[in-house]
């Protein structure tokens, strides 16, 4: 049974009241926008202060995500301190900016789906078929460093070659919208993407790589 004791209330005063203004996001969509540009400066964590609303008579727009957070028009924020928490690094918590589902139209979404996808699903079955998997291209010298940096390791790999700096570099975008990762080889061990040349030799000299092999 928990026996602690409550933590005390503390009365906090009002700093500021800010009222909300009259915007609109989105496709049909209209809202009080409370946080603008200059309280960004004032506050940390960041948080969206937003009211939404629409005027569609059946409005089928997924619900906001749990990062924005309904408010009334008028926001009231109390004068207190805030401690950051220690700084850890979370596998899931990777600030990668992508565009929301939300905020793409209806009449592209499939073709954004579907533009090239075959490529993305050959290299997730190759990754997940594969201890290791270089994704890369002809006449990259850094795909053959990669390469040869698992040969002279003894580490057997699989090897998916698309296009040249001369052909294919529309299919070989949709492996780096997918990845994230920027340029070419794309190394994967066990699934994980590492990076590149420089990343595997990394691994290959820190001893990391055969560690995760098991080897």
């Amino acid at each position: 049974m928990n026996t602690s004791a409550p933590t005390p209330f503390r009365s906090r005063g009002v700093e500021r009241i800010v009222r909300g203004q009259a915007t609109s996001d989105g496709e049909g969509v209209k809202l009080t926008r409370v946080l603008t540009q200059s309280l960004q400066q004032r506050l940390d964590p960041f948080l969206m202060l937003d009211a939404f609303g629409s005027d569609a008579a059946a409005d089928d727009s997924p619900a906001p995500s749990p990062s924005e957070v309904s408010s009334p028009p008028e926001a009231v924020f109390a004068a207190m301190v805030w401690s950051p928490p220690p700084r850890t690094r979370s596998r899931s918590a990777m600030p990668r900016t992508v565009l929301e589902e939300a905020r793409l139209h209806p009449a592209i979404r499939e073709k954004i789906a579907t533009s090239n996808a075959d490529i993305v699903h050959n290299v997730q079955a190759a990754a997940t078929s594969n201890a290791v998997l270089v994704v890369g291209m002809a006449g990259n010298p850094f795909v053959r460093r990669a390469r040869k940096a698992l040969a002279v390791a003894g580490v057997a790999h699989q090897y998916l070659e698309f296009g040249s700096y001369f052909k294919a570099w529309r299919r070989r975008n949709a492996l780096k919208m997918w990845t994230g990762w920027p340029t070419f080889p794309m190394v994967f061990v066990k699934g994980t993407l590492v990076g590149g040349a420089q990343e595997i030799e990394a691994l290959i000299a820190n001893g990391e790589l055969k560690r995760t092999l098991g080897e």
